[in-house]
């Protein structure tokens, strides 16, 4: 194990999208989490308007992007 991380929330069916060297890990909260993949430090987090968050994240030119379980779709900044 290279590393371990807490994310506070419940991950259920939504896996990881990698970029720039983070991992972006959904949660059933709708809690969205930045993971720098060489050491496991938290980044940053974002919580979705709406919903739960099941689907698994994409990711393109610095933004993000995930669905929700209510039907909705997000973008977000990778910037925290």
């Amino acid at each position: 194990e290279m590393w371990s991380a807490k994310v506070g929330e419940v991950i259920y069916e939504g896996s990881a999208a990698v970029t720039d060297g983070c991992a972006l890990i959904p949660s059933v909260s709708g809690l969205l989490s930045m993971i720098d993949v060489l050491s496991g430090a938290v980044v940053a987090r974002w919580r979705m308007p709406k919903g739960l968050g099941l689907s698994t994240p994409a990711a393109a030119n610095g933004r993000f992007y995930a669905a929700s379980y209510s039907g909705c779709a997000f973008g977000f900044d990778l910037r925290p």
